[in-house]
């Protein structure tokens, strides 16, 4: 979920208003960003931040108290950009779902997180991976992912295509296991665009085969 303006604000010393300011606000995250990409969060540093966005160690103190602060506004946008990708997930679409081919409503959850992965996914690994040590890092990505799951479970109740034994656990699994798949695949060379269609295909069919296969009892 987005933070409030308010709890947003206590990551930053100064907040960017003037023209100026906005453009050195942006230059830090930008290159903060690149060396958190290439790097990974343990081994990026103020120093090398100040460096790579062309501003002394003191200009970046100014707007920012430390590297988490950092992280936790790079978070902010990437969150912001998931729940934008995410958006039409909702309970208005789960109503819509319940009528519609299941492979459908499968496609359209999947094609949500691979535009989410696409722009830069190095650094979605190290914002969702490296840096949930950061206070508050974790806290809210479960939030995020509570959501979804719960609309996800919502659909496997109502769907007469799933035949799932238990929706609950089946929401948590199918969740989980598209974004580790989407995000591993992102991560490879050979996740660039013109494999996109095979591994979203293959993915699809994974996910529809465990949905829609009679649910088994133990042996």
């Amino acid at each position: 979920m987005k933070k409030p303006a308010s709890a947003r604000a206590k990551n930053l010393r100064k907040q960017p208003s003037q023209a100026r300011s906005r453009d050195t606000f942006k230059s830090i995250l930008e290159a903060a960003a690149r060396l958190l990409a290439r790097n990974g969060y343990a081994a990026t540093t103020t120093n090398q931040v100040a460096h790579k966005a062309g501003v002394s160690i003191g200009t970046l103190y100014e707007y920012f108290p430390n590297k988490d602060a950092i992280v936790l506004t790079l978070l902010d946008q990437h969150l912001a950009d998931a729940e934008q990708s995410l958006a039409f997930a909702d309970e208005a679409f789960v109503a819509r779902a319940l009528t519609t081919p299941l492979v459908e409503t499968i496609e359209q959850l999947i094609d949500a997180l691979v535009r989410l992965h696409e722009p830069n996914p190095r650094l979605h690994r190290v914002l969702f991976e490296e840096a949930r040590q950061v206070r508050g890092v974790r806290a809210r990505l479960e939030l995020l992912e509570q959501r979804f799951v719960a609309l996800t479970c919502a659909l496997f109740r109502g769907h007469p295509e799933v035949r799932v034994a238990d929706p609950s656990i089946a929401a948590q699994i199918v969740v989980q296991c598209i974004e580790a798949l989407v995000h591993a695949w992102a991560l490879l060379p050979t996740g660039e665009p013109q494999h996109a269609p095979a591994y979203r295909r293959e993915l699809v069919m994974l996910v529809l085969s465990y949905l829609s296969a009679p649910p088994r009892s133990p042996s």
